[in-house]
């Protein structure tokens, strides 16, 4: 996601997350991943497709929380409140 503004990784991550579903197959769409695009036969593997989209979805959440301005994605807590 290196030089990508936080708009467009977010989209990126939901192109990801439509790819390993198998929702978007255009190569011309799918070119947008780079790299990540040869992940693409990860749809043919359904016990694959939650741990190959873990990380991308994790990131999808944390910049839609900093865009947002949610004091979740701000704030550095364990389990029991401690900072």
């Amino acid at each position: 996601m290196i030089d990508r503004t936080p708009e467009e990784a977010i989209e990126l991550c939901k192109l990801f997350g439509r790819m390993i579903r198998g929702e978007e197959t255009d190569e011309a769409v799918l070119d947008q991943l780079e790299d990540a695009n040869i992940l693409h036969d990860i749809a043919h593997m359904p016990a694959r497709v939650k741990c190959a989209e873990l990380a991308w979805h994790t990131l999808e959440e944390m910049l839609e929380a900093h865009s947002s301005g949610s004091a979740a994605a701000g704030a550095s807590t364990t389990e029991d409140g401690t900072e």
